[in-house]
């Protein structure tokens, strides 16, 4: 079976991981990485893992940019984050940034966001 480690390998502790360990949320989190939608470790959001064993973290950026909320892919639970954001800018309680997808950024949510939301929708159909 292959195995990784975890830690600093000139530190006492340090052991090494199973395959499905090493796809399960909680090794790395239990070990201060910051994902997406936890804020124990930090609200970087620099990693993101839908569901346990079946892939490994990934960088927040390697998703799809319309795909806010897990499970993987781009569907109608990441509509409602949109939604939700719908029309608010910088300043307003429901923003999210991560709706600000359409290039360039412009701190508001509208209809550029949502094309670009659509578009990459129906690429997953």
């Amino acid at each position: 079976m292959y195995r990784c480690g975890v830690g600093d390998g000139d530190r006492p502790g340090v052991f090494g991981k199973s395959t499905a360990e090493m796809q399960m949320l909680s090794t790395f989190t239990d070990a201060g990485w910051d994902f997406v939608d936890e804020t124990a470790n930090g609200t970087e959001d620099i990693w993101r893992m839908c569901i346990d064993g079946m892939n490994y973290p990934l960088l927040w950026w390697q998703f799809n940019k319309a795909d806010f909320k897990c499970p993987d892919g781009v569907d109608f639970v990441d509509f409602t984050v949109l939604a939700n954001a719908w029309l608010s800018d910088s300043e307003q309680v429901n923003w999210n940034p991560r709706c600000d997808i359409a290039k360039p950024q412009d701190n508001v949510i509208d209809i550029a966001d949502l094309e670009i939301f659509c578009d990459n929708w129906l690429q997953g159909l």
